[in-house]
């Protein structure tokens, strides 16, 4: 009788417990995913020609972070809608249904959002004409004036989103001797972009501006973004990654590297028409005045991409 009371008694103390625990789970805090984040874009443009877009946004905190996007339009789908993000950057890609025609022109607003931050962020569609293949051609031919055929055809594409026939400013109308000449009139701007390993995507950027004869407008710095490959193959190779220049900048610097940030870019600043690497970053070194023994600065590092040659630091040209 007494085993069978015991029994009895370890029983109800288990469904006491079980009881219990439920209701522990049902009363325990939810993890709190709101948090400060941002996006790295005034705006989204799509086209005819242009039927995806990459958007980063980042997470400011040391914790992930729950947002929700609204007011996308039936025709636009995004990677995560409603997502959590990981601390640091993460990257969104937005895409057109190109079965779903697009009902509008103009500027509209996406929302980003959670219970701390809300972001907004304008999207359009435009329909541009194709440029007239005689166009086309000559701005073909004079990049591989430049840089090779071979260059051209395994190493740069054409980016049809930006290729189009712009107006006149009308700025430039009342005031043409303080404007570039082709700016008065119609005139065509075409882009194109450096494929290779070690450029990041859209890093290598080729803009040919023209009038509407195909008169080829060449500013006083030369063309942007063009390497003379013909004359100069060492410009064309890019053997610096965005690794090596990291390392290159924190070899060159006294102290530790804490943060980072690296731009890729055309320039004629300390050398004649380059591609370099920029390199951003606060160093972090010993200062036995300080209250926690250390002190940060700014540092900028300018890397030749081609050669690995420290070109400047903090503005400053690097004397070899």
């Amino acid at each position: 009788m007494k085993q069978a009371l015991f029994v009895c008694l370890f029983a109800a103390m288990l469904v006491w417990l079980t009881a219990c625990n439920r209701d522990l789970a049902i009363d325990a805090p939810k993890e709190d995913m709101d948090g400060l984040f941002s996006i790295n874009k005034e705006r989204l443009e799509f086209s005819n020609y242009k039927v995806s877009e990459m958007l980063e946004i980042k997470n400011h905190e040391s914790k992930p972070v729950k947002i929700k996007i609204t007011g996308l339009p039936e025709w636009m789908k995004v990677s995560e809608a409603s997502g959590v993000l990981p601390p640091g950057y993460s990257i969104l890609i937005f895409n057109i249904d190109t079965t779903i025609a697009v009902p509008f022109k103009g500027y509209k607003q996406i929302t980003f959002a959670n219970k701390i931050k809300t972001e907004i962020l304008d999207y359009n569609y435009s329909y541009y004409p194709p440029v007239p293949s005689y166009i086309m051609n000559i701005a073909k031919e004079f990049i591989i004036s430049r840089v090779g055929e071979d260059f051209f055809n395994n190493n740069i594409k054409i980016d049809k989103h930006w290729c189009r026939l712009y107006p006149p400013l009308e700025s430039c109308l009342d005031s043409p001797f303080n404007c570039a000449s082709y700016l008065s009139d119609y005139y065509y701007k075409l882009q194109y972009y450096i494929k290779s390993p070690n450029i990041p995507e859209l890093g290598g950027l080729i803009e040919i501006v023209m009038d509407t004869t195909g008169v080829i407008y060449y500013p006083r710095n030369g063309i942007e973004g063009l390497p003379d490959c013909i004359k100069n193959p060492c410009e064309c190779q890019f053997p610096i990654s965005e690794a090596d220049a990291l390392e290159i900048a924190r070899n060159q610097l006294k102290g530790e590297m804490t943060y980072s940030y690296v731009k890729f870019f055309w320039t004629s600043l300390f050398v004649e028409h380059s591609y370099v690497w920029e390199v951003r970053c606060s160093v972090r070194v010993e200062n036995p005045q300080s209250e926690s023994g250390f002190s940060s600065s700014n540092q900028i590092v300018v890397i030749d991409a081609n050669s690995g040659v420290v070109l400047a630091i903090n503005g400053w040209a690097v004397i070899p």
